[in-house]
């Protein structure tokens, strides 16, 4: 009676606790309309965030429809690749913020979902050593979160602001060899078709602000997403790493065990629900973009050749540590599913034999449910937890590998079409 109410404090204490986990993630998402507000949240508050949402959606929504007006008039293949590749990035951004923008509801569910999965973790673990750990691994989760939030979110902003900067960058260069650069749509930071003239400087002043906002809000969108992801995965990780069952409590251990992973398996179904088709498009661009990119780096001439291989290389670093941050932790979850077999039958089961305070009946009962629970949750989790882009990729190391082998293999056909030209 005196363990269960102490397990009934530490499950109510994890409620209570958990929050802190997840609060940047939530507090970015609120933020950009892709979860539901708090409760009290003042109506201020929630004007500005529409509103600002509305804004940034529709400038990128414009920079991308100006881009692909572009592409009508682009015959040269290199123009072709920087072209798709810059619009591609805006696209994908927008779908990220705008689909969560639309699964808001279910974007909020799986928080709750989420909190659910750790209070059943905790109801798995020993009163005092087991709650130490896995809130050490959730505390260790969350400092990864959030240094992958900081590291990211500034390399990917860094790398448009080097974009937009480029212009600039490249008129200072060429000025430096007496060749003068005028300020036209030529100096914008993207290829996009302009309904204006741009050749004064209040035109161009706009159109560029216009252009380097609608970038950023692309930006936003998918740092949000990524940031999303990664903090659910490594999540999931924390607590695939700390169910582990132990001989003390046995039979109430494996059953809450049970419980608890097939409430992760619940969990990541809906989660794939959710990302699957964003991740779908990711899947499927960055391979595009790849071999795009690194293309038109093998093509680059001229003064400004450099500042535009800086920019570029960037970008493509991006696009590859982008898939790989999501295929290696996939594949973590996948490992971590696997060894719950495994666990599960070292958890000291045959300990029962030998218990002498326990009466044989009660020990064949006992062995009796417990053979059944270590058999079902042995078969269940012998089937690799698959967290997937759509339905053509699993992601993983091997997916990420095969990923950068198709970009390549598209990268040599183009340079075979282009040398033909």
């Amino acid at each position: 009676m005196v363990v269960e109410k102490i397990e009934s404090k530490e499950r109510s204490s994890g409620r209570d606790d958990f929050g802190q986990y997840i609060d940047h993630t939530a507090r970015i998402l609120r933020c950009l309309r892709m979860m539901e507000m708090e409760e009290d949240a003042s109506i201020l508050r929630r004007t500005a965030i529409v509103t600002t949402t509305a804004i940034m959606l529709f400038l990128n929504a414009a920079l991308g429809i100006s881009e692909m007006m572009k592409l009508r008039n682009t015959t040269e293949l290199s123009a072709l690749a920087m072209t798709v590749g810059a619009s591609w990035m805006h696209f994908i951004g927008f779908a990220k913020w705008a689909f969560f923008v639309w699964k808001i509801k279910d974007v909020s569910r799986l928080f709750l979902h989420l909190e659910e999965c750790y209070n059943m973790s905790l109801s798995i673990s020993d009163i005092v050593e087991g709650h130490s750990q896995l809130r050490k691994d959730m505390n260790r989760a969350r400092k990864n979160s959030l240094r992958f939030t900081w590291v990211w979110g500034f390399f990917v902003n860094w790398g448009v602001v080097h974009w937009c900067l480029n212009p600039f960058l490249v008129k200072w260069t060429l000025s430096r060899s007496n060749v003068s650069m005028p300020m036209n749509e030529d100096a914008l930071p993207y290829s996009t078709w302009i309904p204006w003239d741009t050749s004064g400087t209040g035109a161009y002043v706009v159109t560029y602000l216009l252009e380097c906002v609608g970038s950023q809000a692309a930006i936003i969108g998918s740092t949000a997403y990524d940031t999303f992801y990664i903090t659910i995965m490594l999540m999931i990780t924390a607590q695939l790493r700390t169910n582990k069952l132990t001989y003390p409590f046995l039979l109430e251990k494996l059953k809450r065990g049970k419980d608890h992973h097939n409430a992760i398996l619940t969990f990541l179904t809906l989660f794939g629900h959710v990302t699957s088709p964003a991740m779908f498009a990711q899947c499927i661009g960055s391979t595009a973009v790849i071999c795009l990119i690194v293309f038109e780096v093998s093509t680059v001439k001229g003064t400004d050749g450099i500042i535009k291989i800086w920019s570029m290389v960037e970008y493509v670093a991006g696009n590859l540590l982008q898939i790989f941050f999501f295929c290696y932790f996939a594949n973590k979850i996948t490992e971590l599913g696997l060894e719950v077999a495994d666990s599960t039958y070292r958890c000291g089961w045959e300990n029962m034999v030998f218990a002498k305070s326990v009466d044989q009946k009660t020990r064949e009962k006992g062995l009796k449910s417990v053979g059944f629970l270590i058999r079902d949750m042995s078969v269940r989790a012998q089937k690799p937890i698959r967290l997937s882009g759509g339905p053509f990729y699993v992601l993983s190391l091997e997916t990420f590998l095969a990923m950068l082998g198709a970009a390549f293999s598209y990268l040599t056909v183009l340079r075979e079409l282009n040398s033909d030209e």
